[in-house]
Parts: C-alpha cells; sequence; structure tokens
C-alpha cells in the first residue's frame, strides 16, 4: 500500500477522490474500475467534498459502473452545486433543459447555467447561449447569445466555436460575415468537429468568404464524412455524381449516397434511386430503384414521391397505374415540387386515373408554369389555345408559349410558328414564323423541319 491509498483509508477526502479518479480513468497504475471509483467517490461524497459529490454524480449520470440513475445523479449533483460545484450545476441545468429524472424547465436550467458561467465554465456558458438563441426560458436575443458563444470558445468550447460560425453565416444578431464565419469554422473542424468541416466545406464550395475551391471543399467534407457525418457524404456523392472539382465517377458517388442512406439520409436515397434507374455505376434496375424512392419518400422527400409517380406513371417495372401516381405526384406537388405540380395538371388535363378537369389541370399547371417547368408551360399555353376550363385567350398562349420556346422545347417553338403563321393573336408574320419553325426544328422536330421548307418556298415567291 503507497502513501496516497494509507491517507485515503486513513480518511483524507481529498485522497480519496484521488484515488476515484485514478480508477474511474485507469491512470497512474490503476486498472481501470468503475466499481472502485464510486467506491472511493462515495467516501470522499459522504464526508461533503463537493468535488467527489459531483464525480459519484457523473457516475449515475452516465451508468458508469452502477446503473444509469438520474435520481441519484441529481441528488449527489445538487449537493456539489450547493457548495459552488460549477460543473455540477452545469448538469443540473443540462437535466432541466433535457427534462431528465425532472419536468422540463427551461428557467431552472438557466438558473443552474448562469451560477456555472459566472464562475467561467465553458459549457455552462454555451449552453446559456443555446437558451438565448432558441428563446428557451428566456426572451430570444441573439446578441446575448454571442457573449456567452464568445466567452465559451475563449475557454476551448469546440461546440461554442461551431456556433459562432454559425452566427456570422446566417447573421443571427451580428452583421452576416463569411470570413468570421470561416474562421470559427476553421479552428472548430481543426479540433475536429464534424459538423463544423461540412460548414466549412459548404463556404469553400459556394465562394463565400473566398475564393470557390472545391478542392479545399471535398477535403472539409472527407474530413467530417469520415467520422460519419451524412451531410458530408451526400455532398461528396454530389461531387462525384456530377463530376464537380474532381473526376466524374458515378461509382463512387453510389459509395458516398450508400453511407448516408444508411442513416435514412433521404436525399441521399432519392440519388440512389436515381442511379438504379439511369444504371449509372451500377446495373440499371427499376426495382431497386423503387425500393430506395420509397424508403425516401416516406420521410417526406419531394423528389423521391414525384419519381415514384414517374414509376408508376411510366410503367417502369411495374403494370401502369395513374392513381398511384397521381398519389405520389399530388403528394410531392403538395411540397412545392414543379414536376409533381405539372404531371398533375397533365392528368386532370388528360383525365387519366383521376375525372377530367380543366380547372384544377389549370391550377397546378399555372404553380409549376411559374416555377419555370416548361413542360407546363406548353400545356398551360394549350389550355388557353383551345379553351379548356378557361375562356379561349391566344395572348395568354403567346405568353405561356414564349416561355417554354425560350427554354428550348421545340413543340412550343413549333406551335408559336403555327401562331404567327396563320396570325393566332398576333399580326400574321411569316419571317418571325420562319424563325420559330427553324429553331424547332433544330431541336428535332420534323415536322417543324417541313413547315420551314414550305416557308421558305412561299417567301421566296414573295
Amino acid at each position: 500500500m503507497n502513501s496516497k491509498e494509507e491517507a485515503a483509508f486513513s480518511g483524507d477526502a481529498n485522497m480519496q477522490a484521488y484515488l476515484g479518479v485514478c480508477y474511474e480513468l485507469g491512470n497512474e497504475g490503476y486498472p481501470q474500475d468503475y466499481q472502485k471509483a464510486r467506491m472511493w467517490y462515495e467516501r470522499a461524497a459522504l464526508q461533503g467534498l463537493a468535488g467527489a459529490q459531483y464525480l459519484l454524480g457523473s457516475l449515475y449520470y452516465f451508468g458508469k459502473g452502477v446503473p444509469q440513475d438520474f435520481r441519484d445523479a441529481r441528488a449527489w449533483f445538487e449537493r456539489a452545486a450547493a457548495q459552488g460545484n460549477d460543473d455540477a450545476q452545469t448538469y443540473l441545468g443540462m437535466m432541466y433543459a433535457q427534462g431528465q429524472e425532472v419536468p422540463q424547465d427551461f428557467r431552472k436550467a438557466r438558473k443552474w447555467f448562469e451560477k456555472a458561467a459566472f464562475q467561467g465554465n465553458a459549457r455552462a456558458q454555451f449552453h446559456l447561449g443555446e437558451l438565448y438563441y432558441f428563446g428557451q426560458g428566456v426572451p430570444q436575443d441573439y446578441h446575448t447569445t454571442r457573449i456567452w458563444l464568445e466567452r465559451a470558445a475563449a475557454r476551448g468550447s469546440l461546440e461554442a466555436l461551431a456556433c459562432l460560425g454559425h452566427l456570422y453565416n446566417f447573421g443571427h444578431g451580428v452583421p452576416q460575415d463569411f470570413q468570421k464565419a470561416r474562421s470559427c469554422y476553421e479552428q472548430a473542424a481543426a479540433l475536429g468537429d464534424p459538423l463544423s468541416q461540412y460548414n466549412l466545406g459548404v463556404l469553400y464550395r459556394d465562394a463565400q468568404g473566398g475564393p470557390q475551391d472545391y478542392q479545399k471543399a471535398r477535403e472539409c467534407f472527407e474530413r467530417a464524412a469520415e467520422q460519419g457525418y451524412a451531410k458530408a457524404q451526400f455532398n461528396l456523392g454530389v461531387f462525384y455524381h456530377s463530376g464537380q472539382g474532381v473526376p466524374q465517377d458515378y461509382r463512387k458517388a453510389f459509395e458516398y449516397y450508400m453511407k448516408a442512406a444508411r442513416q435514412g439520409h433521404a436525399e441521399s436515397q432519392t440519388r440512389i434511386g436515381m442511379l438504379y434507374g439511369n444504371g449509372s455505376g451500377v446495373p440499371k434496375d427499376y426495382r431497386k430503384a423503387r425500393e430506395w424512392f420509397e424508403k425516401a419518400a416516406a420521410q417526406g422527400n419531394a423528389n423521391a414521391q414525384t419519381f415514384l409517380g414517374d414509376i408508376y406513371y411510366y410503367s417502369l417495372d411495374v403494370p401502369k397505374d395513374c392513381q398511384k401516381a397521381k398519389q405520389w405526384y399530388e403528394a410531392g406537388a403538395r411540397q412545392g415540387n414543379e414536376r409533381s405540380q405539372a404531371m398533375l395538371g397533365m392528368l386532370y388535363m388528360d383525365g387519366e386515373g383521376v375525372p377530367q378537369d380543366y380547372q384544377k389541370a389549370r391550377k397546378w399547371l399555372e404553380k409549376a408554369a411559374a416555377a419555370g417547368h416548361v413542360h407546363a408551360q406548353l400545356w398551360l399555353g394549350e389550355l388557353y389555345y383551345y379553351g379548356r376550363g378557361v375562356p379561349q385567350d391566344y395572348q395568354k398562349t403567346l405568353e405561356w408559349l414564349e416561355k417554354a420556346a425560350e427554354s428550348g422545347n421545340a413543340e412550343a417553338q413549333s406551335n408559336l410558328g403555327v401562331m404567327y403563321r396563320d396570325g393566332q393573336g398576333v399580326q400574321r408574320d411569316l419571317e418571325t414564323a420562319l424563325h420559330w419553325f427553324t429553331r424547332s426544328c433544330i431541336n428535332g422536330n420534323q415536322d417543324a423541319c417541313e413547315e420551314c421548307v414550305e416557308l421558305r418556298r412561299t417567301l421566296g415567291k414573295q
């Protein structure tokens, strides 16, 4: 028995606590043994040593060497906190903030965080900043948030550095400043924070706070992805999928998407479905595509819902089912997906899977057309051209056809050619008609090519 052990057995509370730490951490030549750590902490705690009371509470809080027990943890934290132990005060604040064994009470959480924060406890300062950021137990106040986060960051709080970066990134309580955001993220990223590594990658990718740098963005995403951060894995997938800053590699894209998808990342699940649907990097397999779309759609992903609509409408490895297509298009449309809105409008226009209803068709086509969906603009033009569900209106027809035509839609270009050739809603103008027929022909419309031949012949005679 060494002198430290002798002192502990003789009742020296500080030495008892010291031995407890040695056994908890397994250092100073002592094997890690939570049971012995608890024994020594308990002896010191019963003598009123605040640090030992806190450490004993933490064993109960985390379930080390004892069953996890928030009630016993709180009892020991309260004894230590009453003596001014800032770590115990911080944990009491966390318990009230999270409702652990006590009713959730942000005001009580603030009380304990403040006691510890004013003693310089960085974790308490960070959590106090959080309360002000979200307005929990206090009025929302980004300025006060920044003050507490800066104090915590100055004491080395990685979480506070990351959150300060967020404040500057989005201009919450401070002027938006991407360079300051980058500085905060860089410090936290260097300490291994995956969220900061990811956010720093986004700044490099989007040229915020400095020049665009895909290589640095990729390096940041890779560091976060190695720690299992799903958003970073997804963004690496996007880089390889699109060839952004790296050689295009569908197989690598698939691998990164799969890592994130297995964590439930909905957009990655959608992208895997797309790769299977297109046979990019993997054998084409509509069944697997549908399975991944279904996973993402169940989480409310509008793109996946739209692709499921396509699978049922275009009969991709399933019997054509316009009613199921309508169900998925409607789910996507209600979330603002313009392709779903366009396809839903088309179903109502043609009466596929639903009773034909030009009013509903117009409603959904207008939403999609306003968002720039080219086929919705074309179809909306057709409604006005034929007066279906709306008064016939060649001016509105022209308006929507021109939008679609300028986006390169060959059918819209040809239809414009017809209207200028026949003087529908405009003064008859064969030169302009030829212009639109020519553009449509270049885009592969054979009928427009034949119209060009006829118009050139006509104009040649004139």
